[in-house]
Formats: C-alpha cells, sequence, structure tokens
C-alpha cells in the first residue's frame, strides 16, 4: 500500500509541476483561460445568465495576455520564408500573416474601446471591419 502512495504522490508532484510550467508562461495562461472561457460559453448554451457572465469576463481578462500577438504574428513575415517550398504557398503564408497582424492589431483597439480607453465610434467600426477582414 505504501508503494502505491508513493507512486501516487511522484505521479501527482510530476503533473503539478507540469501545470506550474504552463501557467509560467504568458500563453500558457491564455490556453487555461480560453478552456475556462470556452466551458462556461458551453455550459450556457447562448442563454442569458451567471455561465454567460463568467464566459464574457473570462474573454476580456484574456486580452492582456495577448497584447504583443500582432507582433509575434508578423515577425515571421519580415525573417523571410521558413523553408524552400513551393512559392505559392510561400505567398499563402504571408497572406496569412498579414491576416493575423490586422486582426489582432485591430481587435486590441475594439476590445480598448470596450473599456473605454478609446472612445471615437468612427475608429471603434472601422478597427471591427479590419478584424472582421484580416479573420477571413
Amino acid at each position: 500500500m505504501a508503494s502505491t502512495d508513493v507512486g501516487l504522490v511522484l505521479s501527482m508532484d510530476r503533473y503539478i509541476k507540469a501545470f506550474q510550467g504552463l501557467l509560467g508562461k504568458s500563453d500558457g495562461r491564455d490556453k487555461l483561460l480560453a478552456a475556462m472561457q470556452y466551458a462556461a460559453m458551453f455550459s450556457s448554451a447562448g442563454t442569458p445568465g451567471l455561465a454567460q457572465s463568467i464566459q464574457k469576463s473570462l474573454a476580456s481578462a484574456r486580452k492582456p495576455f495577448r497584447v504583443l500577438k500582432p507582433v509575434d504574428a508578423v515577425l515571421p513575415f519580415f525573417t523571410g520564408p521558413a523553408n524552400k517550398g513551393p512559392l505559392l504557398v510561400h505567398l499563402l503564408n504571408q497572406i496569412k500573416m498579414l491576416g493575423f497582424f490586422f486582426y489582432f492589431g485591430a481587435d486590441h483597439i475594439v476590445w480598448a474601446g470596450s473599456t473605454g480607453l478609446v472612445t471615437d465610434k468612427q475608429t471603434l467600426e472601422r478597427a471591427g471591419k479590419v478584424s472582421m477582414y484580416g479573420w477571413l
């Protein structure tokens, strides 16, 4: 019985260290909050209530973790192709990176509007459209 307890403790210790490693990175915290957000969205089933309120709060809480995501998305654009594949594949990857850049960048402006940092309605409408077009 004692050896089983030791094995369980060692196994739990490994999982705890892995969880700490995940939470030690901002991308890991964002992924954990995303899982919680989508669980709340699933449990609310789109109906107003506590679960939907939690989902919306978690969506807002994730934004600070993704502040530099536009820069991260566009850096490979300037570093050149990662491999020597076909030109069409390279061009499609470049377009994808630029789309991510515009999506994340404009989405941050929309988020800043929801927090009250940006108040110009025209700017927020344009940013919403750019974000949508960047996603497409």
